[in-house]
């Protein structure tokens, strides 16, 4: 005799169908396939980056609470993350100083606008749904190349195709001394 294989107090709570299962701090939306923040979380951050734009200042414990925030808001599009490193200096900076984490300091100028980039337009975009496309890694299977030149296109992929387009002599002559025409 074995125990069931389903944790029935499990299966009550979140094992149960759905298409916006939240995994990770994330909610997953299996149709639309895409991933947001959940609302609470979104309010929440919003709010404390709000306060911090206005004020102008912050502690070092809250800079690298908000920074490990946004980077974990980042996970949907990791480009974002590049508007992170004004603000990962601030934290460097201010370490090395070795003033105490409790007290408030002044952030810059550049940082405050990277801050209010995030408000406006990314955690926004976060907020309504990102294509799961975009943090999923994939290997082609096939790869192609091509080029073009005033006679016609051409190309060939990696699976050994080869292909070329010829131009009539009409054309041709309208692209003589044209290359990508």
């Amino acid at each position: 005799k074995r125990e069931d294989c389903l944790s029935l107090g499990k299966l009550q709570e979140e094992g149960f169908l759905s298409e916006t299962p939240t995994i990770l701090g994330w909610v997953i939306n299996t149709r639309l396939l895409t991933i947001s923040l959940p609302s609470k979380k979104y309010d929440s951050w919003t709010r404390d980056l709000l306060e911090v734009i206005k004020s102008k200042k912050i502690s070092y414990k809250n800079l690298e609470q908000l920074l490990g925030r946004l980077n974990h808001a980042a996970t949907a599009r990791s480009l974002m993350r590049y508007y992170l490193n004004r603000l990962r200096n601030t934290l460097t900076n201010w370490q090395v100083t070795g003033y105490t984490k409790t007290v408030k300091r002044y952030l810059s100028s550049p940082v405050l606008e990277d801050l209010k980039l995030w408000q406006r337009s990314f955690l926004p975009k976060i907020k309504i749904g990102m294509s799961l496309n975009l943090i999923s890694f994939r290997r082609p299977t096939v790869i192609s190349w091509s080029d073009a030149c005033p006679s016609g296109l051409g190309g060939f992929d990696s699976l050994g195709n080869a292909w070329q387009f010829k131009l009539s002599l009409e054309d041709s002559i309208a692209c003589k001394n044209k290359n990508n025409s």
